[in-house]
């Protein structure tokens, strides 16, 4: 049995010999122009694994090259249009597949390949003269297997590759003749990904590379470009009006070589600048003709719609209305800040640092200084207050000698202790002066240190004080407890007697203590109350007490 073309001529594409896969290759060219029938999508799968491998171990920059532009002309090569679109989204696919394995080694060769693919792409539907229908096949073929493709089924790196060379492809191949209906169509699938793209990488890749592109390559974009670049239209227009003027004014030779110069000009201005590394393009990339008023328009309809989410409304509006001042001869990406007459001062971090630690430094003399006149007013007020005190207390002059020279030690005590405090407080502002930002900081923080262990040592005693006050009351509770409990009665005697009896000689020993006191009071002149009442108290109390003792006796 044997296997089925597609698979044979993926195996000897695949193969290890160079001259074998160059072989099949050429094989698979001549196939491809000699069948009729249109491909099967699977079969197309098996062939381009094939292709896919005999790419990857193609080696030096210009067989690379080479077999690059010997592959993408496949497209071409068909005998019916679809069996060209079932081979691109077959690239596409296979690409999205295995772009992630690629190594750093074979990013460039791949990168490469995939311009030349997408070029020969543009140049089939450009054969078939841009036919709407066709261009809407491959918009779609773009949009469902690779730009709008979930990213489960591609490579966010092929993506990006992809929207970098899209409209530099599109430019070499339709220039300035491509109409501006079918760049519309095929910048439809990035339209959407602005519109509704979930990705946000993706989306500000796309604004930056397809819509930002345009605007650069428009006229405001060149003009701007050229004057950054020190270049003028004006330059060129007069290198061009000097070059006529020496044709007109030559001799007969010289006309001969001025014609013969035309021609050739004429020449490859027909056929084009080719340069054949790049794959035989011009090597200018050509401007593209772009209605910039009815974009802009059109993506505001959009950003204006319902069901938009905010960023992507906002890529929206701000395309548009970047696309609105192109249109009116204003390129939004490169304002000119010749004529916007600002400074910009230079600021240097050690001065700016420097001068910060002057202001402070300043800040703490001023509060230093007055903390000194703080405290000055407040002793000359003291000192009022003390003189006027003195004034009033002269009238009294029966007042004992002793008082008055107790008076004025403690006055004189205190202008010293002022006159000390005062000199105190300014050696302490020369000591801060002296001290750095550093030893101020320790200070500081060590004061604060300082209140909070305070702080926390006061906590501490109001604790200490309600437990004592608690452990107070509640002995408070139990003895009022005790006194009202009933007395119990054993044998008719009272258990409690020895306790009140005591309790009844302590009282009078306390009455006793009473009545001295008083006595001394007698003795050193101060008034006396009735002792009379203690004394009748103190017999009431042993007449009590006798009568008690006799009941239990009983």
């Amino acid at each position: 049995m044997k296997a089925p073309v597609e698979v044979q001529f993926a195996q000897k594409l695949a193969a290890n010999e160079p001259w074998v896969r160059d072989k099949a290759v050429k094989k698979l060219k001549k196939w491809f122009g000699a069948k009729t029938e249109a491909f099967d999508e699977g079969d197309m799968m098996k062939l381009w694994k094939g292709l896919y491998y005999c790419f990857w171990m193609s080696d030096k920059p210009l067989v690379q090259e080479e077999l690059a532009e010997n592959i993408s002309s496949f497209v071409s090569c068909f005998q019916n249009s679809e069996s060209s679109l079932v081979f691109i989204k077959s690239f596409l696919k296979t690409f999205g597949r295995e772009w992630f394995g690629i190594d750093r080694w074979r990013t460039d060769k791949f990168m490469m390949f995939t311009r030349r693919f997408l070029r020969h792409s543009f140049k089939f539907v450009a054969s078939k003269e841009w036919e709407k229908g066709l261009v809407e096949k491959l918009v779609d073929i773009f949009r469902r297997e690779l730009v709008s493709c979930p990213i489960t089924d591609t490579s966010l790196g092929f993506q990006l590759h992809f929207t970098d060379v899209f409209l530099e492809e599109i430019a070499k191949v339709g220039g300035e003749k491509l109409d501006p209906e079918v760049l519309e169509m095929f910048l439809e699938p990035y339209v959407e990904v602005v519109k509704a793209g979930d990705d946000a990488r993706f989306r500000d890749h796309v604004v930056e590379r397809i819509f930002n592109h345009l605007m650069r390559q428009s006229d405001p974009g060149i003009h701007w470009q050229m004057e950054e670049d020190g270049e003028e239209f004006e330059e060129e227009m007069e290198e061009g009006d000097s070059e006529v003027e020496n044709g007109e004014n030559g001799d007969a030779n010289g006309d001969v070589s001025g014609e013969v110069i035309e021609e050739e000009e004429d020449e490859q201005e027909e056929e084009g600048a080719e340069d054949p590394r790049a794959g035989r393009v011009d090597s200018i990339i050509p401007q593209i003709n772009v209605e910039y008023l009815k974009m802009s328009e059109r993506l505001f309809e959009l950003g204006s719609g319902d069901g938009i989410r905010k960023a992507n409304r906002d890529a929206l509006y701000k395309v548009s209305k970047m696309f609105k001042d192109v249109s009116n001869d204003l390129f939004p990406l490169g304002p000119n800040l010749d004529d916007l007459d600002i400074d910009i001062p230079k600021i240097s971090v050690k001065k700016s640092a420097a001068d910060l630690l002057k202001r402070n430094e300043q800040i703490l003399k001023k509060n230093l200084e007055e903390k000194i006149k703080n405290k000055k007013l407040m002793s000359k007020i003291s000192k009022k207050a003390k003189l006027e005190a003195t004034e009033n207390g002269d009238d009294n002059e029966n007042g004992n000698d002793s008082e008055e020279s107790e008076e004025n030690s403690e006055e004189n005590g205190v202008d010293d202790d002022e006159s000390s405090s005062d000199e105190e407080t300014e050696e302490a502002v020369q000591k801060e002066k002296k001290m750095s930002s550093k030893e101020l900081r320790r200070k500081r923080k060590q004061e604060q240190k300082k209140r909070k262990r305070e702080k926390a040592f006061k906590v501490e005693q109001e604790k200490l004080e309600r437990l004592n006050m608690a452990q107070q009351m509640i002995e408070q509770d139990m003895d009022r407890k005790a006194a009202m409990e009933p007395v119990k009665v054993t044998n008719g005697v009272l258990e409690d007697k020895d306790e009140k009896v005591e309790e009844k000689v302590e009282k009078l020993k306390s009455l006793e203590k009473k009545k001295k006191k008083k006595d001394k009071v007698l003795q050193n002149g101060a008034e006396v109350t009735n002792d009379s009442q203690a004394v009748q108290e103190l017999i009431k109390l042993a007449e009590d007490l006798e009568e008690k003792s006799d009941m239990s006796a009983i």
